[in-house]
């Protein structure tokens, strides 16, 4: 999934604007998924609580689930982005320039 993401973001920087976008890297890469990560675990192990024992937390088998749909909704924005690639990369150089 990461390889995906690191292709297709490297495809659409213009040659020579590489330092324009680390931030919007960082962003995605970083920013959203500390927040998106415990918001989601927290409600999954609220909602299947199995009970935490004295020496051990045992995390419930929803909250793996819960990260594959999770991870398969990236696909979505990715599959988008794909499809309109020619039309944003002309884009975006023209604002570039």
């Amino acid at each position: 999934m990461a390889g995906l993401f690191t292709a297709s973001y490297r495809d659409y920087i213009p040659k020579g604007k590489e330092g324009l976008f680390q931030g919007c890297r960082m962003v995605m890469y970083v920013l959203v998924p500390m927040i998106i990560g415990p918001i989601a675990a927290q409600i999954i192990i609220t909602s299947a609580n199995k009970g935490v024992n004295d020496s051990e937390i045992v995390y419930p088998m929803e909250l793996f689930l819960g990260a594959a749909v999770i991870m398969l909704f990236a696909f979505i924005p990715a599959k988008i982005v794909r499809d309109n690639q020619p039309i944003q990369h002309e884009k975006l150089l023209n604002e570039l320039k």
